[in-house]
């Protein structure tokens, strides 16, 4: 029988280019009784995505039909908060990661339940079925790029992702500035040219972020780690995807406004 090698050699720990799995370089993975499998790491996505879906459509509900945000104003403002708290925890405590996990899906549900309940609003119902399928679509994608080798996570790729993450951040803290002086320099056809194109940039990392997801995942289960760490793995492709679709709305709901010109 192929002895497995321990994570830490197989490099589980240089998740350098996806911040959100840095933590976990603390924890000294290696051989164990019960080691991480597929099945167990498809199973608890499955169980915090289904989280995420039933609390989403409550607050979708509550958005379109009742005009209502589920929890109230202030509830909305502190669940992505809270969700951040819970992301830190679940990635530094593989103990705590199940709860805090599952409150992170409870805090996402709620927020993208009535972000997407806005947009439906704002562009009709077509938009947030368009926006699903096309993530779980873009998913199925990457999936298949990287088993076919097509894509290769290579150190130089994550840090190229890391680097591409870090000036979409900052992309983000100039936009802020530029929405009450830039109108008058560029106009605002400009502007929006601007802000699509840093949208369909984000689209196309967090696409190539799942990448580095299925990559942690597959070295995680082939170094014999522990499958307490099917939690966080969970976690993070649930964080990347939740954040493409959430690109890929804005994307769709700019090139819907446009087309209705």
């Amino acid at each position: 029988m192929m002895r497995r090698t321990p994570a830490r050699r197989r490099g589980i720990g240089r998740m350098g280019a996806n911040p959100l799995m840095r933590s976990i370089e603390k924890h000294h993975a290696g051989e164990s009784a019960t080691p991480a499998t597929y099945g167990g790491g498809l199973f608890r996505t499955a169980i915090l995505l289904t989280i995420v879906v039933a609390i989403g459509a409550f607050s979708y509900t509550g958005v379109v039909q009742r005009g209502e945000l589920v929890g109230g104003l202030w509830f909305f403002l502190l669940a992505p908060i809270i969700g951040l708290i819970s992301v830190i925890i679940a990635m530094r405590s593989l103990n705590l990661a199940p709860f805090f996990s599952i409150i992170y899906a409870i805090c996402q549900g709620v927020v993208l339940g009535a972000i997407s309940g806005i947009y439906t609003l704002a562009f009709g119902d077509g938009i947030v079925p368009t926006a699903v399928m096309s993530t779980f679509g873009v998913a199925l994608a990457m999936l298949f790029l990287f088993r076919s080798g097509i894509i290769r996570v290579t150190s130089r790729f994550r840090k190229i992702m890391f680097v591409a993450l870090i000036g979409l951040l900052l992309s983000g803290l100039i936009m802020l500035p530029l929405f009450f002086f830039a109108p008058q320099i560029f106009g605002i056809e400009g502007m929006m040219l601007f802000y699509m194109a840093i949208i369909i940039v984000s689209v196309i990392v967090a696409s190539l972020y799942l990448v580095i997801d299925f990559d942690d995942i597959q070295k995680t289960v082939e170094a014999g780690a522990d499958r307490q760490y099917e939690w966080p793995l969970a976690l993070s492709f649930i964080i990347t995807l939740l954040w493409l679709y959430v690109e890929l709305l804005r994307l769709i709901a700019i090139i819907s406004a446009r087309s209705r010109r």
